[in-house]
């Protein structure tokens, strides 16, 4: 092995470290299953192994999500949606910050928005993911996450009870 592949397999490792916790994390609120979430997990980091080890790699964060993404993607595309709200509401009240998102009912008001609102809104409040990274994701502008989460926000606002 040379000196370069135990750099990148040690930067690898890091990753790892530092990402899998919050992938999974990202996984069970979007399929509602912490088996399912686990195997989502694994494959993202077997997939992203792969394609490091082919290619440089310049933000190994957004590939990762890129994959479990379109993981979960494909899942849905094969099975029925299985995710509960009620099962997820009390995890995801508790680790969105402000006094809108302490509503016990945010995860119905959440429902309602367009799927892509919700889901830069967990990227981003979920998963702490900076606006770049959500760009990078989505296939959308920097300025166009900003707007997304601007108009979600206010939504939210408007749909939350007084």
């Amino acid at each position: 092995m040379s000196r370069t592949q135990s750099v990148a397999e040690a930067k690898f490792l890091e990753a790892y470290d530092a990402l899998a916790q919050p992938l999974w994390r990202h996984a069970y609120y979007r399929v509602g299953s912490r088996e399912l979430a686990e195997d989502m997990v694994s494959e993202t980091f077997t997939r992203a192994w792969d394609s490091y080890r082919e290619r440089d790699v310049d933000n190994l964060r957004a590939l990762l999500y890129r994959i479990l993404h379109n993981l979960i993607v494909d899942h849905y595309r094969k099975n029925r949606p299985q995710v509960s709200l009620d099962e997820v509401e009390d995890t995801l009240v508790a680790s969105v910050p402000g006094s809108i998102y302490d509503l016990p009912q945010l995860p119905k008001l959440l429902a309602q928005l367009p799927e892509i609102w919700r889901q830069v809104l967990l990227w981003r409040f979920v998963d702490d993911l900076p606006a770049a990274d959500i760009a990078k994701l989505s296939g959308k502008s920097t300025a166009n996450v900003y707007v997304i989460i601007h108009r979600a926000l206010r939504e939210l606002r408007r749909l939350a009870p007084r």
